[in-house]
């Protein structure tokens, strides 16, 4: 019998990352993680579905002023990325909630360590840092979506290290 443990499939290297820098309020950035999600779909696949609506919330992106972004995802693809009102929208499950600082220092680390970030800069760890860093929902249950679907949220975060990002 096959030795299955823990086999995730290797990822392929993206071929959809930008060339150059993109800042990271920008759909442009959200749309070149999804990118680089899709080139690794058989990796998305593995850690299953994930059917929400999640935002981020930048609460000091541009010129100081909040900033935020909505993505839908649909089983295993994002069919939407939007601009979204920086107050967590009806609409969305829920939302990750931080200063640009915090932000910043996640996507360096995570490109600092090629995919693989500290544990101190993991949307689960970061999590438990409010106010630093806010997981917001309408109700537990919404808010819940943000522990079942954790993983493929950590992956996609994981993989902006294929994005060269500039911060201002």
């Amino acid at each position: 019998m096959p030795d299955i443990k823990n086999e995730m499939p290797v990822a392929a290297k993206p071929q959809a990352a930008p060339s150059g820098p993109v800042l990271f309020t920008s759909l442009a950035w959200f749309e070149a993680l999804v990118s680089v999600m899709r080139s690794n779909a058989a990796r998305y696949e593995h850690l299953g579905y994930t059917d929400c609506v999640m935002q981020f919330i930048i609460t000091d992106g541009n010129a100081g002023k909040p900033w935020s972004v909505r993505l839908t995802f649909d089983t295993y693809d994002v069919t939407e990325v939007a601009l979204a009102n920086p107050v967590r929208e009806d609409i969305s499950d829920f939302a990750f909630e931080a200063p640009l600082s915090v932000w910043t220092a996640m996507i360096e680390n995570i490109a600092r360590n090629h995919g693989k970030p500290d544990h101190e800069y993991t949307l689960n760890y970061l999590s438990m840092r409010e106010p630093l860093f806010t997981v917001s929902a309408e109700d537990q249950l919404r808010r819940d979506y943000f522990f079942r679907y954790n993983q493929t949220m950590q992956q996609m975060m994981n993989d902006s290290h294929h994005i060269e990002t500039r911060f201002s």
